[in-house]
């Protein structure tokens, strides 16, 4: 009897998110949804158009030695900004980002990083959505975060420049500290 009174307790504390991992949305290969802005925010009111960001084949080598390079935790930080008002120091508002930030466990020196639709959205919808022009919430950028023996390089990806990534392999060179750099090499097919 006490047996399926802690089950039934393990059931219905997860069911309410009290036990277990907290905001997991489960995708592929060991990624999952570590957090977003409308936790903090709300429910958004402006939306822009959704963007959809290819799936990221990653490979990490050291920067120095060539060698493969098998990541604790690759944190992305997916980016798209909308029109914050009121700001301070800015009348009419001022871009914000917003965020969702994928967590993918490591472990390994090649990791896949899944598809994902970005809807740009925001929490401000009044006069300045639209006065002068239109200002809705658009994507913009992603953050790569690796995370490797007490060292964490970024890599920054521009919009613009998420279409060499498609049927590539991205080879990510790990400095010890700072930025890292990416060289693309063609898949077959």
């Amino acid at each position: 009897m006490k047996k399926y009174k802690l089950l039934a307790a393990i059931i219905v504390f997860s069911a309410f998110g009290v036990v277990g991992p907290q905001r997991a949305s489960v995708a592929s290969d060991g990624c999952s949804l570590h957090m977003s802005e409308d936790e903090s925010l709300g429910k958004p009111v402006i939306f822009g158009e959704d963007y959809l960001v290819p799936a990221l084949q990653l490979r990490f080598i050291d920067e120095k030695t060539g060698m493969p390079v098998a990541p604790k935790v690759v944190n992305v930080h997916y980016y798209w900004q909308w029109l914050a008002y009121p700001y301070p120091e800015h009348e009419w508002g001022a871009w914000e980002d917003g965020e969702e930030w994928v967590q993918c466990t490591g472990g390994q020196s090649e990791i896949t990083v899944p598809e994902r639709t970005i809807k740009p959205r925001g929490w401000y919808n009044g006069k300045y959505t639209r006065f002068p022009w239109p200002k809705k919430p658009k994507f913009d950028r992603l953050e790569i975060v690796i995370e490797f023996d007490h060292s964490a390089p970024r890599l920054i990806v521009d919009k613009g420049d998420l279409s060499q990534y498609k049927k590539s392999i991205a080879i990510v060179k790990l400095p010890p500290a700072g930025r890292a750099t990416v060289q693309f090499e063609r898949l077959s097919k």
